[in-house]
């Protein structure tokens, strides 16, 4: 059953809620790892998707010299899994993929290649139409200091805390 301003994100295993009103916006964590968020890519022609958490490398090796992170930097390899439930979605996961870290800053994707987490085949571009699935790792350089504290997955346009995918990391 839906409501006017609320919308619920199922998960693998639990279920998430995320109430939105004009005055008031929360947001329930996802469980870390594992688990499997739906999703719509918001131009409002149906299209769902979902996206799973399948690995954080929180020491990723780069693939070669030329994608070593700066001196006080380490790469984060952040493995999801994307597959079509209802029509088709088409992203670039280089932008969907963010890390906030534990001091409260968000990390945004790199175009460093990792060793043992292969990328998607087209620098982050991919598309699923329903019942396809896509796989790969998105890079992020983190301070060495600071601990990936969340994941999160935003479709293209949307600003609004109903349709991200957010995973904690223990």
């Amino acid at each position: 059953m839906a409501l006017a301003g609320c919308s619920t994100a199922s998960t693998t295993g639990t279920t998430v809620s995320t109430t939105t009103s004009p005055s008031l916006t929360t947001t329930t964590l996802e469980p870390g790892v594992g688990a499997t968020v739906s999703l719509s890519d918001g131009d409002g022609a149906g299209d769902t998707f979902t996206v799973t958490l399948v690995k954080v490398i929180q020491a990723a090796n780069p693939a070669r010299p030329s994608d070593a992170a700066p001196p006080a930097d380490r790469l984060v390899g952040v493995l999801v899994k994307i597959t079509g439930r209802a029509g088709s979605y088409n992203d670039d996961a280089r932008h969907a993929v963010t890390v906030i870290g534990s001091d409260d800053d968000t990390y945004v994707a790199g175009a460093e290649k990792l060793k043992g987490c292969a990328g998607f085949a087209h620098d982050g571009l991919f598309n699923v139409d329903e019942g396809q699935s896509v796989t790969g790792c998105v890079t992020i350089v983190i301070k060495k200091s600071v601990r990936v504290e969340t994941v999160e997955w935003t479709p293209p346009g949307q600003d609004l805390l109903d349709n991200i995918g957010r995973w904690r990391i223990a």
